[in-house]
């Protein structure tokens, strides 16, 4: 069992790795697809093939000046958050840091022990011993206005995220209503994204 247990464990690290590059390729490609779209829609029509309205559709796009495409890169031009999507390469830390700043409010705890949180409620959350491995620290307490608490989970791959004691923990905390949130470090991750969905859980 031990050479097939090796052979599963190589292949799941090898599947999530080559998902978690598409994912992240998608993810970081989606307005370029969109525009690649908008210029495929605009450049296609024809009377021949879509009738009268289509041709006068783009006839109309023409005499304006401005294809869809070039309005619709314009648009994201111009509030700069494609700029930002694509190019902003800093670290997890940083962008965190930026966007708790721009949230105001908040006090940052780093490397929480589930141990900790166990003490604080006063439960046993994660079985010990075992087929179970340990879980992984929770890399962000929040506290806000004194009293509203979040914890931020930050995975490296999708395999830890899914250990076992780990998804003990996060079970917990939604049996209790207590507000944790997941990201995931190969992500895009940007500063609006993160001030946005952590800002939605303190409300």
């Amino acid at each position: 069992m031990g050479l097939f247990d090796s052979l599963l464990n190589a292949g799941k690290n090898a599947v999530t790795k080559a998902a978690a590059e598409k994912i992240s390729e998608a993810v970081n490609d989606k307005l370029g697809g969109v525009m690649d779209g908008l210029s495929s829609v605009t450049q296609g029509l024809d009377a021949g093939t879509f009738g009268k309205e289509a041709a006068a559709y783009t006839k109309r796009e023409n005499s304006n000046g401005t294809s869809a495409q070039e309005a619709a890169r314009s648009a994201v031009s111009d509030n700069g958050k494609a700029a930002q999507y694509s190019k902003d390469k800093r670290p997890f830390d940083v962008k965190f840091r930026e966007a708790i700043d721009r949230i105001g409010g908040c006090e940052i705890a780093v490397d929480i022990s589930p141990d900790e949180l166990e003490q604080e409620y006063g439960q046993t959350i994660y079985t010990r011993g075992g087929c179970y491995c340990l879980p992984d620290k929770i890399a962000y307490k929040l506290t806000k206005d004194g009293g509203n608490v979040m914890y931020i989970r930050l995975w490296h791959s999708y395999s830890d995220y899914c250990h076992a004691a780990n998804n003990q923990i996060m079970n917990f905390c939604i049996k209790n209503g207590i507000k944790m949130l997941d990201f995931f470090e190969y992500m895009p991750n940007t500063v609006d994204y993160m001030a946005n969905r952590i800002s939605e859980q303190f409300r």
